[in-house]
């Protein structure tokens, strides 16, 4: 699957045959390889792409994620990924990501706490300030009122 955007840059793919299980929908496993490609997607908009990691040596490193499962997929759905910055530090971020099915009913939602890595010592850094400044603008700027009220956070950033 390669990464895809619509007009919103959604994140969007479809339910390969060897991501089905012998329940004969998509694997739980698969969900979190969804999320993943979701996440280097969304990763390009702050400009953490290859070419970042390979120039800068730095990185990104996922810490923690809590996945929910809502709906099935099946074979050849189609779905998309909303993301939300919920917070972000000067080394770590805190987002959620939320896929749909074609008919925009809640499919699974991921929240992910992920960490900024100098990858030639494999320890945290800080962001540049031109990530950390579009960090902040993207938290600004992003439709809050999107952001379903129901949500349980459960992981954050401590202060």
């Amino acid at each position: 699957m390669t990464a895809q955007s619509n007009q919103n840059n959604h994140y969007q793919g479809q339910v390969k045959p060897e991501w089905l299980d012998y329940n004969d929908h998509m694997n739980l496993a698969y969900y979190v390889l969804a999320f993943d490609l979701a996440t280097d997607f969304y990763y390009k908009g702050f400009g953490i792409a290859e070419d970042h990691i390979k120039q800068q040596k730095r990185s990104m490193f996922t810490t923690e994620i809590n996945v929910s499962y809502h709906k099935e997929l099946r074979l050849g759905d189609s779905f998309y990924i909303k993301t939300w910055l919920q917070d972000h530090n000067d080394k770590l971020i805190h987002y959620l990501h939320q896929m749909y099915n074609q008919q925009h009913q809640l499919v699974a939602s991921n929240e992910c706490l992920a960490i900024y890595v100098d990858m030639e010592t494999r320890r945290s850094t800080y962001f540049p300030a031109s990530i950390k400044n579009t960090l902040s603008e993207t938290i600004k700027n992003q439709q809050r009122e999107l952001l379903p009220e129901d949500i349980e956070w459960r992981l954050g950033i401590r202060r």
